[in-house]
């Protein structure tokens, strides 16, 4: 992970930086918190996942991972109509632009852009070459997260410099293996750019052998 340096002199715009950082990672906690809450509220099935579902699993082994940008939720497409009918009553719209389907929170008061949305991913879609999987999760104080399973073979999928970041957490935390990850590639037509991130993956560290369980 990349980090930045200041001088003394810079103090004052240091500490800046951090709190922004810190108060954009809480409005993206929020903005998933929200949506969590209204979907058990209409008993909606959904799960997290991206980013956000590795920093989950990550925290469930005490351990740090990366921050992320987006909000992205997995739903069966057949679902969509009831949710969006709820959402939209909540002050949610719902977008679709450049191939993707979204649902941006009007009273959140925020520039109506595609990374201030909430992304979707519809059970049994093609992208590409992949068909995503079928809708499992598990429940963490009441957000529903991606299985493991689902989460790597997603990461797999998508193989963006970005997906081999959180898959290195995932195999440092022990929930997956680089060789795991390299037989489920196999059975995918990646292009030649996603097979070079994938081999950039590394064994698990000596240093993360003694971690504490998963809750699941």
């Amino acid at each position: 992970m990349s980090t930045v340096a200041f001088s003394p002199a810079l103090t004052p715009y240091r500490n800046s930086f951090i709190q922004s950082m810190e108060d954009a990672q809480q409005q993206i906690y929020n903005r998933l918190a929200k949506i969590a809450d209204i979907f058990a509220d209409i008993k909606a099935e959904y799960a997290v996942i991206g980013g956000n579902a590795v920093i989950v699993w990550m925290r469930a082994k005490q351990m740090d991972s990366r921050t992320t940008r987006d909000v992205d939720l997995m739903l069966r497409k057949e679902d969509l109509p009831g949710i969006r009918f709820a959402l939209e009553k909540k002050g949610y719209e719902f977008i679709k632009t450049g191939g993707m389907s979204l649902f941006f929170d009007t009273t959140e008061g925020v520039e109506r852009k595609v990374q201030n949305g909430i992304h979707l991913v519809f059970c049994g879609e093609k992208i590409k070459n992949f068909t995503t999987p079928e809708l499992a999760y598990t429940e963490f104080e009441g957000m529903k997260v991606a299985t493991i399973a689902n989460l790597v073979i997603m990461k797999v999928a998508a193989a963006r410099p970005k997906d081999l970041e959180h898959l290195q957490d995932l195999v440092e935390a022990g929930y997956t293996t680089k060789a795991k990850v390299m037989e489920l590639a196999r059975g995918m037509q990646h292009t030649d750019e996603q097979k070079t991130v994938l081999s950039l993956l590394k064994e698990k560290s000596q240093d993360s052998d003694d971690l504490p369980p998963a809750s699941r």
